[in-house]
């Protein structure tokens, strides 16, 4: 019996030992259990097999479980790997399309911003308008000292700059003035290096800060950007711009497209404005023009009950000096007159060509000396004057004549016609002088001799 006990307990230390698993060690243990326990009981042998190959087939069974139960387990791990891996790939491609959607919502916003500065920009059809718009929306968008735009007048720099300085006072208020200044010497070195390198160019105080260029002078601010506008690769003018965070620089460069395209579009408006206005080859107000704008000063001066005075001017023998000369010749002619006539009165008074070699000229406010005084001083201006045009010397002389409102008529119609009656009286008379519309001698149209 001691034996019986005695087998199990050495048995069991020499399979630790040996790293024998503890199911193989038991079965081992209970097959000699049983065995012993069937010699001394007289088992069949039979029996006795069966139980012991039961007992045997345990640790198989076992082991045969367990590998399908690890393969089951390395087959989720690698599912679940798996899926990590594809979750990631996931996340990462989610990422990538929150970036990339990002930047198309940052683009969209750029171009409803650029739509809505172009929209805004585009109300304006003068210089001054589009400058005042563009000022504004730079200040919505952009931190920044101060803001100027040197003007170019045919291509080439003036004295004068348009300039908007952000000031801050009291209470953190930033208040906005415009206004034209002189350019001084540092505006005038930018001005030379913009016309030498023909781009934009960014300089700061920042050592961090990329520096593209040196000025030959000390930088005041923080930093300086000075952005050129073309117009047909031609350069219209600069814009300044002091403290400006660089990382705004690449956003102002667009803006300052939208900026130079508006300015494009201003001057070309100015052009056909010029165009539809004054007369090509003199430069006075047109025949529709001058008869606009002096039915306007007519209805001024009978509202206010205020004098005017109407003259139509024509050059005398000019078809003559046209065909001994040629047409080139009678066309700088007509511009030097009309320069004179235009040298010779105010500001405030019309100068219009009414057709060939006729001119008039509007007098607001002006009564009867003052009507003669004028016309004299236009007609002697002219003959005292010997024009140069190409080889030819020309001395010429005007006829003149003249009607008053009120003291002549209160109808628009009837000044134009009575000067016109004055003026032929004038060149009835012999040229070269002044014929004040007289009701009792004009009674019909003269005509030429």
């Amino acid at each position: 019996m001691l034996f019986i006990i005695f087998i199990p307990i050495l048995i069991l230390p020499i399979a630790l030992k040996f790293n024998i698993k503890l199911s193989y060690t038991l079965t081992i243990i209970i097959s000699f259990l049983v065995s012993i326990y069937g010699i001394f009981l007289n088992q069949d042998i039979y029996f006795l097999l069966i139980t012991l190959a039961a007992l045997n087939s345990i640790p198989l069974i076992s082991y045969e479980f367990n590998k399908i139960k690890r393969a089951q387990f390395n087959k989720i791990d690698r599912n679940k790997n798996l899926t990590k891996e594809t979750l990631n790939k996931l996340e990462k491609r989610i990422q990538d399309l929150k970036t990339v959607n990002t930047t198309l919502s940052n683009k969209v916003k750029e171009t409803a911003n650029l739509y809505e500065v172009t929209k805004k920009m585009s109300k304006g059809l003068k210089f001054e308008q589009v400058f005042k718009i563009f000022n504004d929306i730079i200040q919505e968008n952009f931190s920044f000292k101060s803001c100027k735009f040197i003007v170019f007048k045919d291509h080439q720099s003036t004295d004068v700059e348009y300039f908007l300085e952000k000031k801050e006072e009291d209470r953190n208020i930033l208040k906005t003035k415009i206004s034209t200044v002189k350019i001084n010497t540092k505006d005038k070195k930018i001005i030379e290096k913009i016309k030498q390198i023909k781009e934009p160019f960014f300089i700061s105080q920042n050592k961090r800060e990329p520096k593209s260029i040196s000025l030959d002078f000390e930088l005041e601010n923080n930093s300086l950007l000075a952005i050129p506008l073309f117009s047909e690769r031609k350069i219209m003018g600069i814009l300044v711009i002091t403290d400006l965070p660089y990382e705004k620089y690449f956003n102002i460069l667009i803006f300052s497209v939208q900026f130079a395209l508006q300015l494009k579009k201003v001057s070309l408006y100015e052009k056909i404005h010029e165009l539809a206005i004054k007369d090509e080859l003199t430069g006075v107000l047109s025949r529709r023009h001058f008869l606009q704008r002096f039915g306007e000063e007519f209805r001024r001066s009978a509202k206010h009950r205020l004098s005017l005075s109407f003259l139509m001017l024509d050059i005398d023998h000019f078809k003559k000096h046209n065909d001994k000369y040629g047409h080139l010749v009678g066309d700088r002619l007509l511009k030097k007159i009309s320069d004179i006539i235009i040298d010779t009165v105010r500001e405030v008074d019309l100068v219009g060509r009414f057709g060939g070699e006729e001119f008039a000229v509007v007098l607001p406010d002006t009564n009867l000396e003052g009507t003669k005084l004028v016309a004299n001083r236009i007609r002697e201006e002219i003959e005292s004057n010997s024009f140069k045009i190409y080889d030819e010397t020309i001395n010429i002389t005007v006829s003149l004549g003249a009607c008053l409102y009120p003291e002549n008529t209160s109808f628009f119609d009837d000044l134009i016609n009575y000067a016109d009656m004055a003026l032929y009286r004038a060149k009835h008379e012999g040229r070269n002088r002044v014929c004040l519309y007289n009701p009792k001698i004009d009674k019909f149209p003269y005509h030429k001799k």
